[in-house]
């Protein structure tokens, strides 16, 4: 399939059994990334954190950007903290409930369900970065994650 985005040609995307948009992990064209928007399956509050904490403790698959960069105490992990640091570009997360109305559309358009990271581009475009399944790979390290958008700001 082959679909065009202001501009960005992408090939070789493919639709999960969810219905998701996949985008490929490298993009053939140059494409400069302005912000990562990290976006949360979970709701705000401190109160997150322990809920997915306790989903793990019980057997049950946390939410996998929770995971990789907060504790169980909700705080955001120093691991997470020190690897964003590194990557010259900024992020913004926004929990479920706090995710701004051009940022849901674009969610709702594509069919991408929470967790997901979605990058802006220069040209104030949305992708899609890192969808669940991506994140979960992740298993929790905040440096994969890191190495996930790292690709992408460089591809």
């Amino acid at each position: 399939m082959k679909l065009t985005m202001g501009g960005l040609s992408v090939v070789s995307s493919t639709r999960s059994t969810t219905g998701s948009i996949v985008f490929p992990k490298f993009f053939r064209h140059t494409v400069s990334m302005r912000k990562f928007y990290l976006l949360y399956f979970a709701e705000s509050g401190r109160l997150s954190g322990v809920y997915s904490g306790l989903r793990k403790a019980f057997g049950r698959a946390p939410e996998p950007l929770l995971e990789i960069t907060h504790d169980v105490m909700g705080e955001l992990r120093l691991s997470w903290q020190a690897a964003a640091e590194q990557l010259g570009v900024p992020l913004e997360p926004y929990f479920r409930d706090q995710i701004p109305g051009p940022l849901e559309d674009f969610l709702r358009v594509h069919r991408i369900r929470l967790p997901a990271v979605v990058a802006l581009t220069d040209d104030a475009k949305n992708i899609l970065v890192c969808s669940r399944e991506d994140l979960a790979a992740c298993a929790g390290k905040p440096e994969a994650l890191a190495e996930l958008l790292r690709q992408a700001a460089t591809a």
